[in-house]
């Protein structure tokens, strides 16, 4: 379903926190491929679209999302390439700087840094494929979550789109599989389209290129349930 021409008068805002506790931290974690770059881009293009200063946090070794970032002239989102261990330092100056949303990309396994940087996020997203692979992967983290008691809610991403408003085969699977998350599994997909790959292609987003596409709604409806899973964490 598109957005309608006055989009951003339906996004929802940045839940805000008390100035001394800094800005709103979601971590991205994932099998690699699994879209954790293309959704944190997606994410910052819709934070900055409705005017939020937002930080995303490269600690992937791939360095996709400074790759990207290096293809832009436009300086309202900011990428900044580190090494995991030092997330929480780069939290805590992301708050003197006004940011008010931070993205972490993180590597697609665990590390040392990897509690530490779940233990500084708001709340973790697990991003999933509707693939075996990827499932068993993600319940890798799904478990490792839930026994640090961290919070984090789960996503399909890169899914075959829908027809006639109905799932494909393989996302109806995924769902089964993750039924037992089925509580903190986002309602949505994120279907794999030509619209998403070309816009971080050029070094863009859904909100530059097709504001008013079906993919860019999937994003901002995305964007919309997880303010609201920031506002239950407050």
């Amino acid at each position: 379903m598109p957005l309608l021409p006055t989009w951003p008068h339906h996004i929802a805002p940045i839940s805000r926190l008390p100035h001394s506790r800094g800005p709103r931290v979601i971590s991205l974690l994932g099998k690699g491929g699994s879209s954790k770059t293309t959704t944190a881009i997606q994410l910052a293009g819709t934070g900055a679209a409705i005017g939020r200063r937002v930080l995303i946090l490269d600690t992937d070794p791939q360095r996709s999302a400074s790759g990207w970032r290096a293809l832009r002239e436009d300086t309202r989102i900011s990428v900044k390439t580190c090494r995991p261990q030092d997330v929480a330092d780069l939290v805590s100056r992301a708050s003197q700087a006004g940011i008010e949303l931070v993205l972490v990309d993180n590597p697609p396994v665990r590390s040392a840094a990897s509690d530490a940087i779940a233990a500084a996020a708001d709340l973790s997203v697990v991003m999933v494929r509707p693939s075996m692979l990827d499932l068993v992967v993600g319940m890798d983290w799904i478990t490792w979550l839930n026994a640090a008691n961290h919070q984090f809610a789960v996503v399909i991403g890169a899914a075959p789109p829908m027809r006639a408003g109905t799932e494909a085969p393989f996302v109806r699977e995924a769902r089964m599989a993750l039924r037992q998350e089925v509580h903190r599994l986002w309602r949505g997909q994120l279907t794999l389209r030509h619209a998403v790959i070309e816009s971080v292609g050029v070094g863009a987003t859904l909100m530059e290129t097709e504001p008013d596409g079906a993919a860019a709604g999937e994003f901002c409806r995305l964007w919309i349930g997880l303010m609201a899973e920031l506002e239950r964490t407050r």
